[in-house]
C-alpha cells in the first residue's frame, strides 16, 4: 500500500492555485482567496475553518489570518498568537534579518512572508568562486591564502556570515570551512535536508529518514535514501534489503530517475494497459484494531478525514492525480495501489482521473469518502447524489455553471474556469487539457477559445495530426516530435531578462520548499535543492 507523504487537503488545494498562479492580492478565481500577506497567491477558500491552522508562519503555505472578516484567526482555527505578526526574512543592505513586516519597512528593506533567513533570499555574491579558479571546495581550508570557494552559493552563505571569507586580505580558513558545514548542509542541500543516495544531487527533507516510507532504490516517493544512516542504511530501517537492492529492469518496479518506459518498458509502460482505476472506501485498517476504518485518523493532529484507495492493473506509475472540483496532486510518483487521506471531514464524491508516466490518462473513475456527515440538501454543496431535480437549493440545473466558470462547448455539462479562455492554452477539439471551448471567442470576434486555437484545433476533433504544431493527446516527442519536441528557449531563466543571474536565484529561494512549477526545473514537486543546482550549473549564461 502507498501513502502520499504528508498529504493533506491543503496540500491538494495547495497544488492547484500554486499552479495556477495569482494575478494579485484579492484577484483569485471563484472559491479561491487571496493570502492574508499580500503575496497575492491564491488558495482554496475551504482552508478556513478546516481546523487547520494557516497562522503568520506559514506552515502549510499560506496565511489567512485576515478570514473571515471580523473576527479572523482563519475561522478560529488559530490562537492570537498564532496570528500574531510574523518575524521573517528582511533583506536590506546590510544582509538579512528576521524582523516584522511593520519593522522592515521602518529599515527601508524588502519583507519576505514565510522565508526564514536560513534560506538566504538576500541575493548572491556574483564575485563569489570566480577567483578560485584552482576550484578550492568550500568543506576544506584554502591552503594557498586565497579567499572564497568555488560552489559560489555556499561561498555568498558563509560570507554573509563572515565576510572576512571573501574580502581582500582576508582568507578561506578554518572558520569559514565550520561556517560551510552548518550553513550549506550536505552536498550543497539545505539545512534540515540530506542529499539523495542516488548521485543526482538532489535534496530531500531529513525527516524522512525512518518515518515508515521506504525510500527505496525504486524511489517510489521520488527518493532514494539507502545510505542513510550510514551505519545500517536502509532509509533508517524502513526499507528492507531487498528494497535497496540495485535497480533491474525486468523487477516489475519502474524505478523513477532509473528507468522510463523508453529504457525499460517492462517495468514502465506508457500507461495504456493501466487506463482502468478503481476507487475504494473503508478498506483499510488505520488503527491497527483488526477491523476497517471509514475514516484517516492523522496520528499527529489526531484528526479524522476521508481517503480514497486508488488501485490499478499493471506496473504504470501515475504522475498526476486530479480530484474534479478539488485540485489536482502531482507532479509526483505513484504507483498502485495509491491511498489519499485528508479528503474532508464530510462524505462526498469526486470524478477522478490519473496521468500515467508515458502520457497515458486514465478513464474518469467516481470516488466516494464514506467519513463523516452525510450530504444534505441545504448546506450549499452539490455533493452525493444530489442533483437539481432532488436539491435545488445546493445544485444548478442542467447547463448552467457556477458564477465564474462557463459550460463544455461539446455538450457534456461539464463546467470549467472562465479564466481558461484567452490563457494562451487550446481548449480545443481533442480537450488535451480535459475542456473544449471553441464555441468562446473571449470578446475577439471570429476566434476560436478566445484566439488560443486556430480553426483547424476546433475543427470538430477528428484525431490528432502530426505537423499541426499541436502536441496533442496520444502525440508525445517520439511519434511527432515536430509537434511534442520540447524547446527551452531560456532554461532558468526566472525573471526573463535572458541572463541567468542572481534575480533568479532570489526567484528561486523566495519559492523554496513551495511547489512553484516555474522554479521546479527538475519536476520533481517541489523546488529544492536539485533546482538550484540546475540553476548554478547555468549561472551567467545570456540567451539569445
Amino acid at each position: 500500500m502507498t501513502f502520499i507523504k504528508g498529504l493533506c487537503i491543503t496540500s491538494i488545494a495547495a497544488a492547484m492555485c500554486i499552479t495556477a498562479g495569482a494575478a494579485g492580492q484579492g484577484d483569485c478565481p471563484t472559491g479561491e482567496i487571496a493570502d492574508c500577506d499580500g503575496s497575492g497567491e491564491c488558495w482554496t477558500e475551504a482552508w478556513v475553518g478546516d481546523t487547520f491552522c494557516d497562522g503568520t508562519a506559514q506552515q502549510y503555505g499560506a496565511d489567512l489570518c485576515c478570514y473571515p472578516a471580523p473576527g479572523g484567526n482563519d475561522g478560529g482555527d488559530c490562537t492570537d498568537a498564532e496570528c500574531a505578526p510574523g518575524a521573517f526574512a528582511c533583506c536590506t543592505d546590510q544582509g538579512c534579518s528576521e524582523v516584522t513586516e511593520e519593522e522592515c519597512a521602518a529599515q527601508g528593506g524588502t519583507f519576505n512572508a514565510g522565508v526564514l533567513c536560513a534560506a538566504f533570499p538576500c541575493g548572491f555574491l556574483e564575485n563569489c568562486g570566480d577567483a578560485n579558479t584552482n576550484g578550492q571546495p568550500c568543506t576544506e581550508p584554502s591552503t594557498d591564502g586565497t579567499t572564497g570557494c568555488a560552489d559560489g552559493l555556499c561561498c555568498s552563505t558563509v560570507c554573509l556570515i563572515d565576510s572576512i571569507c571573501c574580502e581582500d586580505g582576508g582568507e578561506w580558513d578554518s572558520v569559514c570551512v565550520g561556517y560551510a558545514d552548518t550553513a550549506c548542509g550536505i552536498g550543497g542541500c539545505q539545512p534540515g535536508e540530506i542529499v539523495d543516495c542516488d548521485g543526482t544531487g538532489e535534496c530531500w527533507p531529513e525527516g524522512w529518514v525512518a518515518d515508515t516510507f521506504c525510500d527505496g532504490s525504486a524511489q517510489v516517493y521520488g527518493a532514494d535514501l539507502c545510505c542513510y544512516p550510514e551505519a545500517g542504511g536502509n532509509d533508517g530501517g524502513d526499507c528492507t534489503e531487498d528494497e535497496c537492492a540495485p535497480v533491474v529492469c525486468g523487477d516489475g518496479i519502474c524505478a523513477t530517475g532509473a528507468e522510463d518506459p523508453t529504457t525499460c518498458p517492462e517495468d514502465c509502460g506508457d500507461g495504456s494497459e493501466c487506463v482502468t482505476v478503481t476507487a475504494t472506501n473503508g478498506d483499510q485498517d488505520f488503527d491497527g484494531d483488526g477491523t476497517n476504518d471509514l475514516c484517516y485518523l492523522d496520528p499527529t493532529t489526531g484528526v479524522e478525514s476521508g481517503y480514497i484507495t486508488l488501485t490499478w492493473a499493471g506496473n504504470c506509475i501515475a504522475e498526476t492525480v486530479e480530484f474534479a472540483g478539488l485540485g489536482t496532486l502531482g507532479p509526483g510518483v505513484y504507483p498502485s495501489p495509491l491511498t489519499v487521506v485528508g479528503l474532508g471531514a464530510n462524505q462526498d464524491c469526486y470524478d477522478i482521473t490519473l496521468t500515467f508516466v508515458g502520457g497515458a490518462t486514465s478513464d474518469v473513475v467516481n470516488g466516494c469518502v464514506g467519513c463523516g456527515n452525510p450530504p444534505s440538501c441545504g448546506d450549499g454543496t452539490c455533493n452525493g447524489d444530489e442533483t437539481f431535480d432532488t436539491c435545488p437549493a445546493d445544485c444548478l440545473p442542467p447547463g448552467e455553471c457556477p458564477a465564474g466558470q462557463i459550460l463544455d462547448c461539446d455538450g457534456s455539462n461539464e463546467c470549467h474556469p472562465d479564466t481558461w479562455v484567452t490563457d494562451t492554452f487550446c481548449d480545443g477539439s481533442d480537450q488535451q487539457y480535459g475542456a473544449d471551448l471553441c464555441c468562446y471567442d473571449g470578446g475577439i470576434p471570429g476566434s476560436f477559445d478566445g484566439g488560443d486555437c486556430t480553426a483547424e484545433q476546433c475543427s470538430g476533433g477528428s484525431g490528432p495530426v502530426c505537423g499541426d504544431g499541436v502536441c496533442d493527446a496520444g502525440e508525445d516527442e517520439t511519434s511527432c516530435p515536430a509537434d511534442c519536441e520540447v524547446v527551452v528557449v531560456c532554461p532558468y531563466d526566472l525573471t526573463g531578462d535572458l541572463v541567468i543571474g542572481g534575480g533568479d536565484l532570489t526567484v528561486l529561494l523566495a519559492a523554496w520548499s513551495t511547489a512553484d512549477a516555474a522554479a521546479d526545473f527538475n519536476n520533481d514537486g517541489v523546488v529544492s535543492g536539485g533546482d538550484l543546482t540546475l540553476l548554478l550549473a547555468s549561472w551567467g549564461v545570456v540567451c539569445e
